[in-house]
């Protein structure tokens, strides 16, 4: 595998990915940091390069301010831009990185003009539609890590409560990435049985609640949002693209009639494989999960219409 894969912004997630990533051989990688923030980048990569070499894995991996380090890039990975801290949301990061992620548009644009774009920073889905309409890339080479991550978190959830292998649950979270996004109950299965014939309501709803707040519990207990399962959903969703897995999974892609929605990106199943979201799955929903996928919607709406006022 030849692949030179970038990742903007040495943060926690940054380097939780970036390590991830690095298991796969032959793999040419590139933290990249902003100006002042050099060491940090070339401190990660030598990190990561050592942990690599202990496992026996060959990987060039460079620590640069240079953005024309990232030229010709295969795929980009953007975790840039201001964390949470305890009883902040996702959407109170909104003004602060949208900046950000404007300057990073035109700089991917500049020097990686044919990658793929993975979406880490938060407000996640309004950050994956500012770099879709800075880059102006075609939407199937922009993904929002959204859902894969939130169904980790269901799954997890899950398998404390029944004592069953993770591998034996399936779940589906569309919507935003967010205090509004949609468990769709309607297609949780825990080795092909529906998920209510399992647990009761009260489980369910608990375990629903403590999805959507998982992210916020981990920045009260730590001060900071969480990064090894971020990393590892990332270098899954990045593996589909470079080994054409054609893997099914929820992500922040952009809408185009699905659902009945337009023009935002928002969690919905796709496959994605070599050329990027190949297809968006419009799953059955009830009419109950119709209605939070709407309401989640609009709140997307009114946050991208807010973002792109900023100037």
């Amino acid at each position: 595998m030849q692949a030179k894969v970038a990742v903007i912004g040495c943060g926690n997630v940054g380097g939780a990915a970036g390590l991830a990533l690095a298991a796969v051989e032959g793999i040419e990688l590139v933290l990249i940091e902003e100006p002042g923030r050099e060491n940090i980048a070339k401190a990660k990569a030598a990190d990561i390069f050592q942990a690599s070499c202990a496992q026996g894995i060959d990987v060039q991996v460079v620590g640069t301010s240079d953005w024309s380090a990232i030229n010709g890039a295969d795929i980009c990975i953007v975790t840039a831009g201001r964390p949470r801290s305890p009883g902040m949301s996702r959407d109170d990061l909104l003004e602060a990185n949208v900046r950000i992620i404007r300057s990073i548009s035109y700089r991917i644009k500049n020097h990686a003009p044919g990658s793929f774009v993975f979406v880490v920073t938060n407000p996640l889905d309004i950050m994956a539609h500012q770099l879709f309409l800075h880059t102006g890339f075609p939407p199937y080479r922009i993904i929002g890590m959204s859902g894969h991550l939130d169904a980790a978190r269901f799954r997890a959830l899950v398998s404390s409560r029944l004592g069953c292998s993770v591998r034996e649950i399936q779940a589906m979270i569309l919507g935003s990435h967010g205090d509004t996004m949609v468990p769709v109950l309607s297609h949780c299965f825990v080795g092909g049985i529906p998920i209510n014939l399992l647990m009761g309501s009260s489980q369910i709803r608990r375990i629903v609640h403590e999805t959507r707040h998982g992210g916020g519990q981990i920045v009260s207990l730590m001060g900071t949002s969480g990064y090894f399962a971020a990393g590892a959903c990332i270098s899954e969703m990045v593996r589909a693209v470079l080994f054409d897995r054609k893997s099914h999974f929820c992500a922040s892609v952009y809408a185009q009639g699905e659902y009945g929605l337009h023009g935002l990106f928002l969690g919905m199943p796709v496959v994605v494989g070599r050329s990027g979201v190949e297809r968006i799955v419009e799953l059955k929903l009830d009419d109950k999960e119709k209605a939070w996928l709407q309401r989640s919607a609009s709140q997307l709406r009114i946050l991208s219409e807010r973002a792109c006022s900023i100037l």
